[in-house]
């Protein structure tokens, strides 16, 4: 995301004037008219924004660098090693009134308008005008920014806006929080991992590092998560739990632990709600594994997505769904489960198959998974209107995905009849069994092989060719089989399936 957007664009063009002065070699001097060619921005404006750099320079900036403009020349010496770019963004972003209302909400601490604007010494109508700026720009990114401040969508893409918030705009890890809450932090998330056995990539833990501080800092403020007040933006019905009670206790001893530490105490009611969006968190990033095997609310939640996409596959193909249904309701938890419980919280479901190609060999092998893809959100769409939006706008990862899933779901060999491959060699009982081996190992299609000739034999292999072929398609072999062979006998199976 373009973050640099979100500050105005007057001091846009002064952060601009830095960078392109810091790029140039010593000794730096300029003209307005110069800068104004590289900027691409008009003479008055760039004279305007070199006129405030100049004032500030001998002010706030004076220990980063100095700047003297005298008849549309400037001069520009750094008065440190270090590059004032870093310094600079991070000072007008701390001025920012829009950055002020995206504070609030990474803080989770907004309550009204009026107590907003009391604090932040802000008025009511710069406030609406720049909170509606905000607005339009996550609008652009498929987030949704809520009157009350609350940045809701893909889970995983408001973590990350938030981290390359932080982390880049302010190039500053720290800020807003100490030493200490990061140590605190940081301490609990390693005993976590070690009681509930996950492991953290680099940005999940840095992703997590930053989820831990808001909590802390939420909690230490008063601000608790309830019933009323789910601060983890949980991509779940509140009533719907995702954790096991094993996990639940896990979390609130550690939990407690850690704020009595800090001289916080909770009740359990309130360690009980903390602990389970902190791990409603973790399964949203895909750290903690959802144990839908073990939740029967859970199950009986997705069960209906589920058999509605069975009996959609099952017409498609003119099967019988209760001859299916066993393949989309298992005993353990399926990718498919995973994928369909994030499509009914995630506005952007995730999954580990999410892809924007589909290969040659899908199309030509599962073209009509796609089509039962493509007819099973038609339907879901009806029913949950609500997801249109964000499925417009990413429609073919949706059927990409689906396409995928329903091929680990559901094996070809379902959908197709069984072709019988009848073997006639003149070379003894030995060879015909081996190349029968050979055949039923290699091949991916539902066959059937055998050393009887019938009227049933759909393919007939053999050394000579027979007086009465019947119905069969017949392939005079070699010994061995040669590379055409054997292409001659694949083309054959998908001719014949084609037909079916």
């Amino acid at each position: 995301m373009a973050i640099f957007d979100l500050l105005d664009e007057y001091v846009q063009i002064q952060l601009r004037i830095i960078v392109t002065l810091v790029n140039m070699p010593a000794p730096v001097i300029t003209t307005v008219s110069e800068l104004s060619r590289l900027l691409g921005a008009s003479e008055f404006v760039i004279k305007k924004a070199v006129q405030t750099l100049a004032h500030e320079s001998m002010d706030e900036l004076s220990w980063l660098f100095t700047l003297t403009f005298d008849r549309n020349t400037l001069t520009y010496v750094r008065v440190t090693n270090n590059s004032p770019v870093t310094s600079i963004r991070y000072l007008y972003s701390r001025r920012s009134d829009t950055v002020q209302i995206l504070e609030s909400s990474f803080e989770e601490d907004f309550t009204n308008v009026e107590d907003f604007s009391n604090k932040s010494l802000m008025s009511r109508t710069n406030f609406f005008r720049r909170r509606k700026r905000l607005m339009a720009y996550f609008r652009k990114h498929h987030l949704a920014l809520s009157e009350r401040l609350v940045l809701t969508g893909d889970e995983i893409s408001v973590r990350e806006f938030y981290y390359h918030y932080y982390s880049v705009i302010f190039c500053d890890f720290e800020y807003p929080f100490s030493n200490t809450s990061l140590k605190t932090s940081t301490n609990m998330i390693k005993e976590l991992a070690e009681r509930l056995d996950f492991q953290l990539s680099p940005t999940n833990q840095l992703n997590l590092i930053y989820y831990t501080y808001i909590g802390y800092r939420r909690i230490a403020n008063g601000h608790l998560v309830n019933q009323d007040n789910v601060g983890s933006r949980m991509f779940f019905s509140p009533e719907t739990l995702l954790v096991d009670s094993e996990n639940v206790a896990i979390a609130i001893e550690i939990l407690d632990k850690t704020l009595q530490g800090e001289g916080i105490h909770l009740s359990e009611e309130e360690l009980a709600w903390e602990a389970v969006s902190y791990l409603n968190f973790l399964l949203a990033m895909n750290i903690l594994p959802i144990s839908l095997h073990k939740n029967v609310a859970l199950q009986n939640h997705i069960a209906p997505i589920k058999e509605l996409l069975g009996k959609t596959f099952a017409t498609h193909f003119s099967l019988s769904y209760w001859s299916i249904a066993p393949m989309f309701f298992k005993k353990e938890t399926t990718p498919l489960d995973t994928y369909l419980l994030r499509l009914l919280g995630y506005t952007q479901p995730l999954s580990e198959v999410t892809t924007h190609q589909r290969s040659a060999y899908l199309m030509d092998n599962f073209a009509e998974y796609l089509d039962v893809s493509k007819e099973f959100f038609a339907k879901f769409l009806t029913q949950f209107p609500d997801k249109l939006t964000d499925f417009e706008t990413n429609q073919e990862n949706f059927y990409n995905d689906l396409l995928y899933l329903l091929v680990i779901t559901i094996p070809r060999t379902i959908i197709e009849k069984p072709l019988v491959v009848a073997l006639d060699f003149s070379y003894g009982y030995a060879y015909t069994e081996s190349l029968k081996a050979r055949i039923v190992a290699t091949s991916n299609h539902n066959i059937i092989v055998t050393n009887e000739f019938t009227d049933k034999a759909d393919i007939l292999l053999s050394n000579i060719t027979p007086h009465d072929a019947k119905n069969a398609v017949h392939i005079e072999w070699s010994n061995p089989p040669t590379r055409r062979d054997w292409d001659l006998f694949e083309a054959a199976i998908k001719a014949l399936n084609a037909q079916q």
